[in-house]
């Protein structure tokens, strides 16, 4: 279950440090471990100079498990474990997101202070990679106590702060420290990417048997013209398992990403998956991420603005295929779920690049806004069928070490095994 992180838990996992003549902060990320900058205790390599932690009126020792100089990142161990940890997750960062930091910056000074800030640019080639600002903080005033202190966007903790720049803050990411971290047995979660595979159909990706009949309709859609291409079929069809587990026949035919509506047991909503408003700022993401590497800053616009925006980027997707030779392809799977398909769907053109094809996965091409379903022609309609008997067989004697019956058994049910879907079906 993933943690809940707030603010009363970022509180309570971080504790000011001080060795020798410098003081900081730092937090715990695992019971007995914890995080800071590798210059807030450097007295302690140098010097052998102490590292005390200060948990309300105690001081307790603790000891440097490893460190970076390369990162200015250090791990200590303390051998007085915390209930309170806080979870690390390697997400990219996004110019202009909101974030959140607390620590201890003041020298001499046990006072906390809880900051929220933008991030205001992205850092290359130096140990910090990117900086934090609209902090409302005094450049001629020294926060420099921050140092090691946790920086939360999205409710999860990116990055850990290195120093004061003016009236700014440099901060290292855990994506650049999840190599050290995890060489340090400190778990790191991976940020969701809702292009990618969601991770709970990892299990039905793997227990599934390829409907190849189903498979080839839909490679042999793409080669058609035509900007839409359908697949559909009845609830418990494996429609979603299909859809996770598709792959080009072709290498000139590239799958960008896909877009799930209905994940079972996820801990993002339905409610989160249908809202236009989502499902742009996730096609703008894909999209920015696929052309350039990164992703797009967020900007105050009008809707309509970032839907034109939108169009433009599906088209400069297509050119950038067509230059290649190539064809992009996404995946928009549980449409059903969908409240209003007209208002949803209606950030994409009718007509897209010839490069760029989009997958719609839904029971029936009735809930498609009538602008798509006009595009669609019957050559690019799937309908993902029951698998045949002999694929039926072969996956049920791939699964069963029983003695087997003989395949005439039960052959009346075959049509119960659909699409990719593994046994029982999954509803899509």
């Amino acid at each position: 279950m993933k943690q809940i992180l707030t603010p009363t838990l970022v509180q309570q996992a971080t504790v000011r440090i001080n060795c020798g003549d410098q003081e900081g902060t730092a937090f715990y990320v695992k019971s007995n471990r914890l995080l800071t900058a590798f210059h807030v205790i450097a007295d302690n390599v140098d010097e052998g100079k102490p590292i005390e932690i200060v948990a309300g009126a105690r001081r307790i020792t603790c000891t440097i498990h490893n460190y970076d100089l390369d990162l200015d990142i250090c791990l200590l161990a303390c051998e007085e474990a915390s209930e309170n940890f806080l979870p690390l997750e390697a997400s990219p960062t996004k110019v202009k997101e909101d974030c959140q930091l607390f620590g201890y910056p003041y020298q001499n000074n046990a006072s906390s202070l809880s900051l929220s800030g933008k991030i205001a640019q992205v850092i290359i080639g130096e140990i910090s990679d990117f900086i934090v600002g609209e902090l409302n903080i005094a450049k001629q005033y020294d926060y420099s106590g921050l140092s090691g202190s946790p920086l939360v966007t999205g409710g999860h903790v990116s990055g850990v702060v290195l120093r004061q720049s003016d009236d700014r803050i440099t901060c290292i990411s855990v994506k650049k420290l999840q190599g050290f971290l995890e060489q340090n047995v400190v778990a790191v979660k991976e940020a969701d990417v809702f292009s990618n595979i969601p991770q709970e159909f990892s299990e039905d990706v793997k227990t599934s048997t390829p409907n190849y009949a189903v498979i080839a309709a839909i490679n042999d859609a793409i080669e058609r013209e035509g900007s839409y291409i359908l697949t559909y079929g009845a609830p418990g069809s494996g429609k979603s398992t299909l859809m996770a587990t598709f792959k080009p026949s072709k290498d000139e035919v590239v799958l960008c990403g896909h877009y799930f509506i209905k994940v079972p047991n996820s801990t993002l909503p339905v409610s989160t998956r249908i809202s236009p408003p989502f499902f742009l700022e996730t096609m703008e993401q894909l999209l920015s991420t696929t052309l350039t590497g990164e992703l797009l800053p967020k900007e105050e616009m009008t809707w309509e603005k970032r839907v034109i925006r939108l169009t433009g980027m599906l088209n400069e997707l297509g050119r950038y295929y067509e230059q290649q030779d190539k064809t992009g392809i996404i995946i928009i799977d549980g449409l059903d779920d969908v409240t209003n398909t007209e208002t949803f769907l209606g950030i994409l053109p009718t007509t897209l690049h010839e490069h760029v094809k989009i997958i719609l996965s839904c029971t029936s091409e009735a809930i498609l806004p009538g602008a798509i379903r006009s595009v669609i022609r019957q050559e690019q309609k799937v309908e993902v069928t029951p698998l045949d008997l002999g694929q039926c067989e072969a996956f049920i004697m791939d699964q069963v070490d029983e003695p087997r019956l003989p395949v005439s058994v039960g052959a009346a049910d075959s049509t119960k095994v659909r699409g990719t879907s593994p046994l029982p079906a999954v509803s899509s």
